[in-house]
C-alpha cells in the first residue's frame, strides 16, 4: 500500500529488480534443458536484443553475439557498482479494475495446520484461519520506463523484456501458489 495515496502499487525498486533477475537468471540457464525448446524465455530475450543490434553498437560498441557483449550489455542497460543503468522505472499503480463486481481488493485466506510449536501428526494439527487482502483480478495497472532521448530504443527493449517476465515469472510474493502474474494488454 502507497503510505501516502493508501491504494496498493508496485514499487520502481521491485520492478527493476525483478526484470533484472528474470533477463539474468534466464541467461544463466541458458545451458538448460528448457533452452533447446523455441518458446523458452532466453530466446525470447536474445530474439528481443538482436532485433536493435544496429542501435546497441552502434550506441555502445557493443558486439551482442558473444556472451561477453550480453553481459555488458545487460550491465550497461540495468547499471552496476561502477556506473548507474540508462533505464528509469516508475512505480506501477492501478488504472482500471476490469471485473464485474468493481471491486479493487478479495479476501483470502491462509489456513496454515502446523506451527513450529507443534509436532507434525494428524492428530496434532490445528489449523489457524489467516485472513488477508489481495489484488483482485481484472485490476489494470500501468507501468512506465523512461531513458534518455538517445536510448530511447532501450525502453522499447526494457518494455518487450517486462511483458515476458509479468507473465513468465511475476512480481511480487506468492508467485508459487498463482499471484502476482501478469496478463499484458496492448
Amino acid at each position: 500500500m502507497h503510505p501516502i495515496l493508501g491504494i496498493p502499487f508496485i514499487p520502481a525498486s521491485h520492478i527493476k529488480g525483478a526484470l533484472r533477475s528474470f533477463v539474468c537468471t534466464e541467461i544463466k540457464l541458458k545451458v538448460s534443458e528448457k533452452a533447446k525448446t523455441n518458446i523458452h524465455p532466453i530466446k525470447q530475450i536474445r530474439h528481443i536484443v538482436k532485433k536493435y543490434h544496429r542501435e546497441i553498437t552502434e550506441h555502445f560498441g557493443i558486439d551482442i553475439n558473444t556472451n561477453e557483449g550480453l553481459s555488458k550489455f545487460y550491465k550497461t542497460v540495468f547499471g552496476s557498482k561502477e556506473e548507474i543503468g540508462h533505464l528509469i522505472f516508475f512505480d506501477a499503480y492501478p488504472t482500471e479494475i476490469d471485473n464485474s463486481q468493481k471491486i479493487l481488493f478479495e479476501p483470502d485466506v491462509l489456513s496454515p495446520t502446523y506451527t513450529p510449536r507443534t509436532e507434525y501428526r494428524e492428530d496434532r494439527a490445528q489449523p489457524t484461519i489467516i485472513p488477508y487482502l489481495t489484488i483482485a483480478r481484472g485490476v489494470v495497472f500501468q507501468f512506465y520506463i523512461a531513458a534518455p532521448k538517445e536510448y530511447k530504443f532501450l525502453v522499447n527493449i526494457a518494455t518487450e523484456w517486462l511483458k515476458l517476465a509479468l507473465t513468465i515469472q511475476g512480481i511480487g510474493a506468492k508467485t508459487a501458489v498463482g499471484y502476482s502474474y501478469f496478463e499484458v494488454l496492448e
